[in-house]
């Protein structure tokens, strides 16, 4: 265009993710172009405050933040055991349990081995989604109940019932959104600040003894009666 100013480019550092991890001594707050990826790499923390030109980021533990997402953090893991990494240094990474035994529904609600979780979400958290999804089984017509806590506090609007037909197999998934700043009823899963760390729980029960059922474990395996562990999978997501 006529009369328009001219403004010079400038070109940055660029090389292999070889180069740059063996050749280049790249100090904290340098800006480097990866040839085998074709993406932009920033070393140090970095403060934005306009990222609409931004379709993805990747941080340097691998995790992925796909921007215009509500999606702050999504955690999610078989329960074997596992620590769960963030990549929200001040917060705590979050234990898994480790099941390796069924549960028996009794009469009495008891914790629904592998739902209990200690957690923190992260800061701009507005919704918390809890996910459990968990074998269940019986050799008869089993019926039952959960109820979700939030520490020792019951989520009425929480609960959940269960009812099977005789002899029966099937995969369950429970699921309860934590709705954070508008007010402070645990009964209907609303917090007005979720600052520190809160355990979730599960507790489950039968209904009688006549209606029984198991978690975690089949009924039946590779045609035949056979009792197989299948640990549950839990899975917290945090969303703006």
């Amino acid at each position: 265009m006529p009369g328009r100013k001219q403004i010079p480019s400038f070109q940055i550092a660029s090389g292999t993710t070889a180069e740059r991890d063996n050749s280049y001594n790249i100090p904290t707050g340098s800006i480097f172009f990866n040839t085998d990826t074709s993406n932009i790499e920033l070393s140090g923390n970095v403060v934005a405050s306009d990222i609409s030109g931004v379709n993805k980021i990747t941080f340097s533990d691998s995790s992925v933040q796909i921007t215009g997402s509500p999606i702050i953090e999504y955690l999610t893991s078989v329960c074997d055991g596992s620590t769960l990494t963030r990549r929200f240094s001040n917060l705590s990474n979050v234990e898994v349990a480790h099941i390796t035994e069924q549960f028996a529904a009794s009469n009495i609600y008891a914790d629904l081995t592998g739902g209990g979780i200690t957690y923190q979400p992260p800061p701009g958290t507005k919704k918390v989604i809890y996910r459990f999804t968990f074998a269940a089984c019986s050799n008869n017509r089993g019926v039952g109940h959960i109820k979700f806590f939030i520490d020792d506090d019951e989520v009425t609007a929480g609960g959940m019932g269960l009812s099977f037909p005789n002899d029966f197999e099937i995969r369950k998934v429970y699921e309860m959104v934590i709705t954070i700043g508008v007010e402070n009823d645990i009964s209907k899963g609303y917090l007005l600040n979720w600052n520190s760390q809160k355990t979730l729980t599960l507790k489950a029960r039968r209904l009688a003894n006549q209606y029984g059922w198991n978690g975690h474990r089949t009924e039946w395996w590779d045609g035949a009666t056979a009792s197989v562990i299948i640990p549950p999978v839990i899975t917290l997501i945090a969303l703006s």
